[in-house]
């Protein structure tokens, strides 16, 4: 350990812990703390513990770096050797920064015997192998020579690998590029001769990229699968974390492929008003169908109604047709009713002429009997001629059959002419079944017995060739009909 003159103290240290290495353990002094670097890594001792804890400020300063050796100098700055380089960790600004000097890297002694004397800011004394290494680090910093990033080259990785610039001069234009070959590889470097690895790179495409991607000492880019588009490709670089480079761009454009270009467009919207106008005619064409069938069947239902109206019209006139040849029927009927009843009386009137001539006939015989009636036998006998012409019924049933064939449609007529072996008997003995005289009746009009009448009807049924279940009336009737 160390005392207050800054001297060495001998302790005795137990390691617990296993800080220490078998090979390289170095202890140093930065500030008011005591350093333990092995090659397990820095540590730091804790008077709380008593024994060495990691030094994480350190490694928060340094990172994943090895460090063999540290010192510092009167401006509170650590100076250190990573590997067979030097760098300087300034303190005293508020973010610590690395510098590292890449003028002697892999030139000065390494394993164990690394020593760098600082005896202020214009002297450092650094060991090499061959003698030793004097650094004005005060004018170093002032004499750094100006930091600048170059695209040397931007190539497709897709198809025949077409080279778009190769880092020869400065375009007049950002370059098109094609679709098929939207994926690029760029490369960068440095002015700087012999500080490659000392240089670290950032990368930033505008167009595609959030922000700018972190440091690395990758001096390639690759971007794949790049929209259309207008892109910046920027790089920067940096050899020190206080020595960062301008920008350097590079602008360029992604076409678009055919299927996105104006007139693809173009065509598509053709296409698609196409479509539109296609589906309009055809939607209207299927309007005019359901409106033309909507017709159809209005016109259908409208004949439909005109056919029903009709009917019904035609039902109505059929109805009061009906009607009128129903009230002419009972006007007919009533006539024949009536003509029949007048034929009737007609006939009864003939009965009660005969008869009251047959009474008168035989009155005058009788009186023509006695003797007081010899003197007039002449006018006797002429009234008796008289009345025998009006009992003789013959021209009476002439116009008896005219009259009667008048009403009942030749009634008469039909039965002769279907019947042509029927006598005048047969005829008026039909006649005045028709007009449904009873027996005793027909029996005045035709002068004969009620059995004589129905002598006749039998004679009648077999002129007729009907027999005795035949009611006679109805088949009259239904022949003559």
């Amino acid at each position: 350990m160390f005392d207050k003159n800054n001297l060495p103290v001998e302790t005795n240290y137990k390691d617990t812990k296993g800080i220490l290495s078998t090979n390289y353990n170095k202890v140093f002094k930065i500030g008011e703390k005591i350093i333990l670097i092995t090659d397990n890594g820095v540590f730091e001792y804790d008077e709380k513990q008593k024994d060495f804890i990691r030094a994480g400020w350190f490694e928060k300063l340094v990172g994943h770096l090895p460090v063999s050796y540290i010192k510092e100098d009167q401006q509170g700055n650590i100076w250190f050797c990573s590997g067979r380089r030097v760098g300087v960790i300034e303190r005293p600004a508020k973010d610590a920064k690395i510098i590292f000097i890449p003028e002697i890297d892999n030139r000065m002694i390494s394993n164990g015997f690394e020593n760098i004397n600082i005896i202020d800011s214009n002297n450092v004394l650094i060991a090499a192998e061959k003698g030793f290494f004097h650094i004005n680090y005060a004018l170093y910093k002032k004499n750094k020579l100006p930091l600048q990033v170059l695209v040397r080259k931007v190539q497709s990785t897709l198809g025949n690998y077409a080279l778009i610039f190769g880092g020869h001069g400065k375009l007049e234009k950002s370059p098109s590029i094609s679709y098929k070959q939207n994926a690029l590889h760029f490369e960068c470097s440095s002015t700087l001769y012999g500080q490659e690895q000392n240089t670290d790179y950032s990368y930033y495409l505008t167009g595609f990229d959030k922000d700018w991607s972190g440091w690395s000492k990758k001096r390639e880019k690759d971007y794949t699968n790049l929209p259309p588009g207008n892109y910046i490709f920027k790089v920067k670089c940096r050899n020190n974390i206080d020595s960062e480079s301008l920008v350097a761009e590079f602008s360029f454009r992604i076409l678009p492929p055919w299927y996105q270009t104006w007139w693809a467009y173009t065509l598509y919207i053709i296409i698609f008003f196409g479509i539109l106008y296609f589906f309009y005619k055809k939607q209207s064409k299927k309007y005019k169908r359901l409106q033309q069938l909507k017709l159809e069947e209005q016109q259908r239902k409208y004949r439909e109604e005109q056919k029903q109206l009709q009917l019904q019209h035609q039902l109505e006139i059929q109805e009061s047709e009906k009607q009128i040849i129903q009230l002419r029927n009972e006007k007919l009927q009533s006539e024949v009713e009536h003509k029949n009843s007048e034929l009737a009386s007609s006939a009864m009137n003939l009965v009660r002429k005969k008869e009251i001539l047959s009474k008168l006939k035989e009155d005058l015989v009788l009186y023509k009997g006695t003797p007081e009636a010899d003197k007039s036998a002449k006018e006797f006998q002429k009234i008796i001629r008289v009345i025998d012409k009006e009992l003789d019924l013959n021209e009476e049933w002439e116009q008896f059959a005219v009259h009667f064939d008048s009403v009942h449609t030749n009634y008469l007529k039909k039965l002769k002419e279907t019947f042509t072996g029927l006598t005048v008997s047969d005829l008026k003995l039909a006649a005045y079944l028709r007009l449904n005289l009873s027996s005793k009746e027909i029996a005045q009009l035709m002068n004969i017995s009620i059995r004589g009448v129905e002598t006749s009807r039998y004679r009648l049924r077999k002129k007729l060739g009907i027999d005795n279940e035949t009611n006679l009336f109805d088949y009259l009737i239904k022949v003559t009909s």
